[in-house]
């Protein structure tokens, strides 16, 4: 047999080395094909559409609201890419909202969740109604929106401010009196104070705690007592002590009345003069 055959035969691939080189073209040309095909179904993916949005945990009357919102940040965003987090940011800007979050999928489908903001304290100021929660906020939740008295009138802890206090929705509350008055709640709770009540603030700093309550449930027998039942003295006055740096003056009850068959007020000491002021 001639060299140059018996060369040629030498270097000639091999059944299985040729098949083996067959399989990875195959398997190149494969994901070359799947990575066209992804790259294609995420280009022509629809627009995230607000009809087709889902929005978790928020109130009814709130609906229409966050719809608007979401409708507004969408007009640019095509699939994946739409601004989602602005979408966030304004809807946690409202006041009622505490915190938002959104995901969008491929389809086009938007989801919203929504943390609402869980009132705590509920003020009446002048004709005005709003809730605080308990990072101290004011906002108006949307159920009370068409009429937000009953609001008040349901709650468990009443605010009545009949001085002129700086309570803005949206924001912190602001004066001495009235962190005085949240904190006052927030210790009364802590001392597990059994009955609902409200903290009235007059002007010039005087407090009344009003018990919603029977006389007799709470243990009172006359119209005009110097001191409260021993149960909930103890509870009053350890709320005073636990108020150190913020004390009202004297630090203890200056009377109780019974001033309706389900209200007790309790009037205590006016506040120290650099704290009367909102």
């Amino acid at each position: 047999m001639e060299p140059n055959l018996m060369a040629k035969r030498a270097v000639k691939p091999s059944v299985r080395t040729r098949k083996r080189r067959r399989s990875h073209s195959l398997v190149g040309w494969l994901w070359a094909i799947a990575g066209c095909v992804l790259a294609i179904s995420v280009w022509a993916a629809p627009s995230l559409q607000p009809m087709r949005a889902s929005v978790e945990n928020c109130p009814m009357e709130a609906q229409q609201e966050i719809r608007r919102l979401i409708a507004g940040n969408l007009e640019a965003g095509i699939g994946w890419n739409a601004n989602l987090s602005e979408l966030e940011r304004s809807i946690a800007a409202l006041p009622w909202v505490k915190s938002a979050s959104a995901r969008g999928h491929w389809s086009g489908r938007l989801t919203t969740t929504i943390e609402p903001r869980v009132p705590y304290l509920s003020v009446q100021n002048g004709s005005r109604y709003l809730s605080i929660d308990e990072s101290r906020v004011a906002f108006l939740p949307p159920q009370a929106r068409k009429n937000p008295r009953p609001m008040f009138d349901q709650s468990h802890r009443q605010l009545i401010v009949e001085s002129k206090a700086n309570i803005k929705e949206g924001q912190a509350i602001q004066g001495a009196a009235t962190r005085f008055a949240f904190d006052f709640a927030r210790a009364l709770d802590q001392e597990n104070f059994p009955f609902p009540y409200s903290l009235t603030i007059r002007k010039g700093g005087n407090m009344c705690l009003n018990i919603r309550a029977k006389a007799q449930d709470v243990g009172l027998t006359t119209r005009y007592e110097i001191g409260l039942p021993d149960k909930l003295s103890a509870k009053v006055e350890a709320v005073l002590k636990t108020l150190n740096g913020r004390p009202v003056s004297g630090g203890a009850v200056e009377y109780v009345n019974v001033s309706a068959p389900d209200k007790i007020t309790v009037k205590m000491a006016s506040q120290d003069r650099s704290e009367r002021n909102e």
